[in-house]
């Protein structure tokens, strides 16, 4: 557990826990609009997502105005509370009770494993009968199922593309979440699988989805069972694509969009909203 009060004064930040109240303990970070177990500690910087709060019982990072307008609220009153919660979590990445555990690695059998293929020397684990072909990283953090395949030159578990501006400087988001590939998964050459950016959550390619070349999936987002990305296909952060999605050449969807359950994204669309079970989403006749 870790003590918010405590962890604002040795960052140097100014909080006004006035309206808190009682004990400001937190076990871990997430986003608003995401059910988190309990104690998790967020953030809301703008009256606006006040109604993506999904858990009054945690504890928030806020602006004068959200605390003002939602009294509901357990906060810490900070100025620009977006760029406090990343660097706080940047500044617990240091300490190992953040961090996840080290633990050794586990190779199933009937592996095919490429002399070409890195894999991280800690806290990967492999299923049975997985081949891995030449030039394919493994980073950290990486779970992948029974009879799954990575083609040559994939990165899986990287570091995904998250950056704050501060003042005159750029800060890069540490992640330290994971990847979960199920089983029968294919991802296919020189494709792109970030890790999460918090310990507890997960980049998620569920049973049986099929990942063509050169696409790019980002930080926390879910791939739905048996959902076909063709290439070119981009999935930001925090997105969640359904069961038996086909996405189309390089068609994307928007960080935090929801697509639902057999769905079909033509080639070239760019998803900006949530799309409904059975939707057909297209640009329009070619010639």
């Amino acid at each position: 557990m870790f003590d918010l009060r405590e962890i604002l004064d040795n960052m140097g930040v100014a909080a006004d826990f006035g309206g808190a109240g009682g004990e400001l303990a937190f076990s871990r970070l997430g986003l608003c609009h995401i059910v988190a177990p309990r104690p998790c500690l967020s953030f809301v910087d703008d009256v606006r997502y006040i109604a993506d709060v999904k858990d009054y019982g945690n504890i928030f990072l806020t602006s004068a105005e959200v605390a003002a307008q939602c009294p509901r609220l357990r906060a810490a009153v900070v100025e620009s509370p977006r760029r406090v919660f990343f660097n706080l979590h940047n500044f617990l990445a240091d300490g190992d009770a953040y961090r996840r555990p080290q633990r050794p690695n586990r190779i199933g059998a009937g592996c095919k494993i490429s002399p070409l293929a890195y894999v991280a020397d800690h806290n990967v684990t492999i299923g049975d009968r997985v081949v891995i072909e030449e030039f394919v990283s493994i980073k950290e953090n990486t779970v992948i199922g029974d009879n799954a395949r990575v083609r040559a030159g994939s990165v899986i578990g990287g570091d995904g593309f998250e950056y704050k501006r501060e003042g005159g400087r750029v800060v890069a988001v540490r992640h330290l979440g994971g990847v979960v590939i199920e089983e029968a998964v294919t991802i296919a050459s020189n494709t792109c699988v970030d890790k999460a950016i918090f310990p507890e959550d997960d980049t998620v390619l569920k049973k049986g989805c099929k990942i063509d070349n050169l696409v790019y999936i980002a930080h926390a987002a879910v791939i739905g069972e048996g959902s076909f990305l063709v290439a070119g296909t981009t999935i930001g952060g925090r997105a969640v694509v359904g069961r038996n999605v086909f996405v189309g050449m390089n068609a994307s969807v928007r960080n935090g969009a929801s697509v639902g359950d057999d769905v079909f994204i033509g080639m070239g669309v760019a998803v900006t909203a949530d799309v409904g079970d059975g939707a057909r989403v297209t640009l329009g006749r070619g010639r």
